[in-house]
């Protein structure tokens, strides 16, 4: 294994290469770690400190941890830990800023290990809380919180880790020590938000826009959270014009629709903790709405919002929040606004300064953005050929100057592709622009990046813009049997996009559109939302159904206190197996049409399905999988009926299921796959196999071999990584979008060439306004600004080469320097496809049998001329090999 030193989700990107770097004075010389055995070495852990039984309110069997000796990250031993908690009784003190460092490593993409600060007594508290997904190899997580004030000189506070699902990882090197009240370093003079008039226009700004899903009412219930809404249609950030503004000339509006809430966030900037700051912003809105304003730290899980609640109306109001920020991971923050009054709200010259230093701090320093020309492609996806044509725009520069920018684009390795000085003159108020070309010959993503004239390659771009160019394909109707499908919300924006990526099959996991909760909003009171379906069905998409959740009216939920309550993502089965088939015969009646199978729950392996206690989770599955199946026949009408959605390829229940003839109640069953990797060698061929085998020792309900799905599945699920630089947006995961987009390419094309019939990539749902900064969990194909990642160019390419190909099976295979995965596709028409990937680099001309007439592609279709062959390898990202066909061979 590899070990690399700092990757932490809370650390900015420019740290990846080497240590921590902080500013002088920030932290002691020798700060004092309070975990007395850090690396495990001694191989005791209750005489150190530390502790895995049941300690305060953990109710959890642990299984005992392990002193490994096989790669520990130092010494001779790291400690492995299975499912349960490890705890360490931590000396802090009461309002002190404190930094957790740990080495880890894991299973990429499995369940995330619980980090946690808390105060088991007196009372119970949870001071710090985290999720934190960990890679195949050792990395280094950073994580700074502030301890609140009022705790008592008697609590007793624990660090804790925390595994609550299957999993197996090890720990290193801990330490926590003590960070000093206020940050050393020199102030920052400029204020450090990115484009803070919007000037550019929305450019290091994006926002959530969300609409309810499951309220009666239209409203927000308490099953509306995380996954469980979709976005508002027709969404979008406006950059507008207006006279007698706060500053220059320009702001942003934000419409927030009927029953609508937005969360808008600014990029990254670095600020630093303990110092008294200033947040100022001009707001208006179409009437008087109340909203809160703030600075957030932290990412994802480990989100800190300090905010204030505000009032705005239709004047230009100022407003001015005093701030001390807490420490945060790296030192960046983001400024977040949370809109929950339906209304247009109107935001401009938003700044922040430490109180110290405001009066010399330059409040709007010179802003640029690449933009898009109105009319062009949906989400700058363009076509080879096409002529993309952007423009760079620059705001409060130098009145009557000629600022130059070095332009760059780079494909999706960050190999430059072509670049060249432009000159952006300015008008009497600093601002202007000047269009450029952008090539097209060549299908993948690019990204465009500009910085001021002469300034290092490695400086922080000025602005950056990403394009994809896609093959052409067959509309969705024209492949009514794809493997291919995914996950994406509805609109019209997420459906082009789903388009021109080549998700054929979508399903409804989310949106929530056929969840028992969804659809019986309170009792007896039902509603079947059609419309989104029907226009996805024009389109000729095809739709993947779920029967699943139960209204607590309906649940048969465990009324122990504290017991986990019903909700959607934790349900319990009916207590009323009647009930069960009139939500199933109703739902099948009015989406049928549209929804082409139906899966029954989702991850009943997992925490989606509760039980009491006593209660078998085995007994529960076969009771719903009689009773579905009871009530699709009683209608009479042809249907698919798939699941369980197992949440990982080889649970126990999967062949305690099987073995009780669950098989033939289905039409083909469904797993989900999450072992997501960089490296050649995901996906594990060994392992997996042999798990389809097993599965197809099976029938299903019509007597054949039991047909497979992989109903879910993608990189990035705790946590993503911005191909931006300039968004300063803190990793979740070492892996880049190239790496996550091989990742995803390779386990599909697995998939496809062992006869798995259908596969669904998670996730994809997009915005025009794109996603708040700090949330990218299952962000593997889309970016924080709501564009196309590599993952749809790669998708994209993927289907256009293997959709119309049979499965030929998959293989490894040895050759001169290692191993070489293959998998391999029939095509009579076009020619063979063999796809080929390894975990070293082997020359494509060893690896592959080539023949004159073949063709090597690379992973996003790009013919490989014959001249560079010789110097062409395989290696993570896989290279497609498609054979001269039959019919074109010479007699």
């Amino acid at each position: 294994m590899n070990k690399h030193t700092i990757t932490s989700p809370m650390i900015s990107r420019l740290l990846l290469a080497g240590a921590l770097l902080l500013p002088a004075g920030l932290l002691p010389a020798a700060p004092v770690n309070m975990i007395k055995q850090s690396d495990f070495e001694d191989r005791q852990l209750p005489p150190n400190g530390w502790d895995s039984r049941v300690a305060g309110q953990f109710n959890l069997k642990n299984e005992d941890p392990v002193f490994d000796t096989e790669n520990p990250h130092s010494g001779k031993v790291s400690l492995r830990l299975r499912p349960g908690h490890l705890h360490y009784l931590a000396p802090v003190r009461k309002g002190s800023a404190v930094e957790l460092r740990f080495w880890a490593r894991g299973v990429s993409n499995s369940a995330p290990v619980r980090i946690q600060i808390r105060q088991f007594s007196p009372g119970d508290r949870r001071l710090f809380d985290v999720e934190q997904g960990l890679d195949d190899d050792w990395r280094e997580y950073v994580f700074r919180t502030q301890l609140p004030a009022d705790l008592v000189e008697e609590a007793k506070i624990y660090l804790a880790f925390w595994l609550h699902q299957d999993g197996v990882y090890w720990l290193d090197d801990i330490s926590l020590t003590e960070l000093p009240a206020v940050e050393g370093g020199e102030p920052s003079l400029v204020n450090p938000i990115r484009n803070p008039s919007f000037e550019a226009g929305t450019d290091g700004w994006t926002a959530t826009v969300r609409i309810p899903e499951f309220a009666a009412d239209g409203g927000w219930s308490k099953h509306d959270t995380g996954a469980a809404h979709p976005t508002q249609p027709g969404a979008k950030l406006l950059s507008m014009t207006g006279k007698k503004l706060p500053h220059g000339r320009r702001h942003l509006s934000l419409r927030v629709g009927e029953n609508g809430r937005a969360v808008l966030t600014s990029a990254y900037f670095p600020a630093r903790y303990g110092h008294k700051m200033q947040l100022e912003f001009w707001m208006r809105s179409d009437a008087s709405h109340s909203f809160t304003a703030g600075i957030t730290g932290g990412k994802n899980s480990d989100v800190r919002y300090q905010s204030q609640r505000q009032t705005s109306d239709y004047k230009w109001q100022k407003h001015t929040l005093p701030l001390t920020l807490n420490p945060s991971g790296g030192g960046l923050y983001s400024v977040q606004f949370q809109f929950n009054d339906p209304g247009i709200y109107h935001l401009d010259a938003v700044t922040l300064a430490e109180v110290r230093h405001a009066k010399e701090t330059v409040l709007f320093p010179p802003s640029a953005a690449i933009q898009a020309p109105p009319g062009g492609p949906v989400a700058n996806m363009f076509s080879r050929g096409d002529k993309p044509v952007f423009r760079l725009v620059v705001a409060d520069e130098k009145p009557k100057t000629t600022p130059a920018y070095d332009l760059t684009v780079v494909d999706f390795l960050d190999r430059r592709v072509t670049g060249a000085r432009i000159q952006a003159p300015t008008d009497a108020d600093g601002a202007g622009g000047v269009e450029f070309a952008a090539p097209a010959s060549r299908h993948g993503i690019f990204k465009i990046i500009a910085r001021a004239a002469g300034a290092p390659a490695d400086a922080l771009p000025a602005a950056e813009q990403l394009y994809t160019v896609l093959p052409a394909l067959p509309p969705p109707a024209e492949r009514p049997d794809s493997f291919f499908g995914a996950h994406v919300d509805l609109t019209p924006y997420n459906l082009e996009i789903a388009r021109r990526a080549g998700f054929r099959w979508l399903r409804l996991y989310p949106p929530m559109l056929t969840k028992w909760m969804a659809l019986e909003t309170a009792p007896g009171k039902w509603r079947f939302p059609t419309r989104e379906l029907e226009s996805g069905k024009a389109l000729g998409f095809q739709f993947l159904g779920s029967f699943d959740t139960v209204p607590d009216w309906h649940a048969d939920s465990d009324p122990t206190p504290g017991a986990i309550q019903n909700r959607w993502c934790f349900a319990y089965p009916p207590s009323d197996i009647g009930a069960w088939k009139d939500y199933v015969t109703r739902a099948f009646a009015a989406f049928s049409p549209c929804i082409s199978a139906w899966e029954l729950w989702n991850e009943p392996d997992g925490g989606y399905l509760q039980v009491k206690p006593g209660v078998k989770k085995g007994d529960v599955i076969m009771t719903l999988l009689d009773a579905t199946r009871e009530a699709l026949d009683a209608t009479g009408k042809p249907f698919v009926l798939i699941g369980p959605a197992f949440a990982s390829p080889s649970p126990p229940l999967a062949w305690e299921l099987l073995e009780r003839g669950a098989g033939a109640k289905l039409d083909a069953l469904s797993f989900h796959y999450y072992l997501f990797g960089a490296g050649g060698n995901n996906p594990d061929p060994v392992s997996m196999l042999s798990i389809l085998e097993k599965y197809r020792a099976h029938k299903n309900h019509a007597g054949a071999t039991l047909p497979l799905w992989q109903t879910e599945g993608g990189p990035y699920i705790s946590g993503g990584r911005s191909w931006y630089d300039s968004w300063r947006i803190p990793p979740s995961s070492s892996m880049s979008p190239a790496q996550a987009a091989a990742s995803m390419t390779r386990t599909a094309l697995f998939h496809k060439a062992m006869g798995v019939i259908r596969y669904f990539a998670y996730s994809a749902p997009a915005s025009e306004t794109g996603h708040k900064a700090h949330d990218d969990g299952c962000s593997g194909f889309i970016e924080v600004t709501g564009l196309p990642s590599h993952g749809i160019a790669a998708h994209a390419a993927m289907v256009a080469l293997t959709e119309d190909a049979a499965p030929r099976g998959f293989e490894k295979n040895a050759v001169a320097g290692g191993a070489v995965s293959v998998a391999r596709f029939a095509n009579a028409q076009t020619g063979d496809v063999d796809v080929y990937w390894s975990a070293d680099a082997i020359p494509i001309t060893e690896a592959a049998a080539l023949r004159e007439g073949d063709q090597v592609l690379d992973m996003m279709g790009n013919i490989i001329a014959p001249a560079k062959l010789e110097q062409t390898a395989t290696g993570e990202f896989p290279l497609y090999v498609r054979r001269k066909p039959p019919s074109a061979m010479t007699p």
